[in-house]
């Protein structure tokens, strides 16, 4: 059995996006550590468990996580519900605080201890861990991601690092150099700014940073932008993304509006114009303007 020390959150979720992925039978027990007084949690804490855990699993069938916030996340690769019952009643003998929490409260367990079964139950596992990650996101080097892709668990994430970001998000889409650099020297300090020359990237930074606002130039070299601005849109209702281009067509406009578009902004890019759009996302959205100069 491997017990994660480090980082807890950030192994945990992968290991639910392969159990997902692979549509393995898995169980998830939630032991809440962080319940117990000084005297009961000490620093062995976890090699008890997991001395315990060997009792009655083989090596390779659990893994044991330690959460940041103090509790802990068992992993077990199968669904022996006789098992798992053995193993929800030890650790509430080892670790109770009183005898109430040892008391059955049907399938999710009992006060100590709370178990998530395959399927939905593993996503709201991993809801469960969102905000306490330690590691932080790189979107620099992100790997190629289909047009339609935006993973719904990892998005959920952002969106509770979105309500905790301290300054506006923005992310500005464009293949362009000179006019990617000229639009984040126009939006200038006081904001979190992501930057993208792709569809592709752009899709993974959204996913992984839900900006509160987007600038998104329609023609980009891998995936359209009208299908960006359907793909992010279907996922966050509350996105605001400002299309960028050099056409003067009006089936554009139109199109982006019909399709929840907050504005349209036609090459070349001037300073009011970007400002405005930035000011009516403050205007309109109070709640997420946050302290963006």
């Amino acid at each position: 059995m491997k017990i994660i020390k480090k980082n807890g959150e950030t192994h945990l979720m992968q290991a639910i996006d392969e159990i997902r992925k692979k549509g393995s039978a898995c169980l998830g027990i939630r032991i809440r550590l962080s319940q117990l007084t000084a005297c009961k949690a000490t620093p062995d804490v976890l090699d008890r468990m997991a001395n315990l855990l060997r009792n009655h699993l083989p090596d390779d069938a659990s893994d044991l996580y330690l959460l940041q916030q103090g509790d802990a996340i068992l992993l077990l690769h199968h669904r022996n519900t006789a098992a798992i019952t053995t193993i929800v009643r030890d650790i509430c003998f080892m670790f109770a605080e009183d005898p109430l929490t040892q008391e059955p409260m049907g399938e999710s367990g009992n006060r100590f201890c709370q178990l998530f079964k395959s399927g939905e139950d593993m996503i709201e596992l991993h809801k469960l861990v969102i905000g306490l990650e330690a590691a932080s996101h790189v979107v620099d080097d992100i790997a190629p991601l289909a047009p339609s892709g935006i993973d719904a668990i990892r998005f959920q994430q952002a969106l509770y690092q979105r309500r905790m970001r301290s300054r506006i998000g923005i992310l500005v889409v464009e293949d362009q150099p000179f006019n990617l650099q000229l639009v984040v020297q126009i939006i200038g300090r006081g904001f979190d700014i992501f930057t993208a020359t792709d569809g592709a990237t752009a899709l993974k930074v959204y996913e992984t940073q839900a900006p509160d606002v987007v600038f998104l130039d329609i023609d980009l070299p891998d995936i359209d932008g009208f299908q960006i601005l359907k793909t992010v849109t279907e996922i966050d209702p509350a996105a605001f993304i400002v299309m960028l281009t050099a056409s003067h067509k009006r089936q554009d406009v139109e199109y982006a509006m019909q399709n929840n578009a907050q504005g349209y902004i036609v090459k070349p890019f001037t300073k009011q114009k970007i400002n405005q759009y930035v000011t009516l996302f403050k205007n309109r959205f109070p709640g997420r303007s946050k302290t963006g100069a």
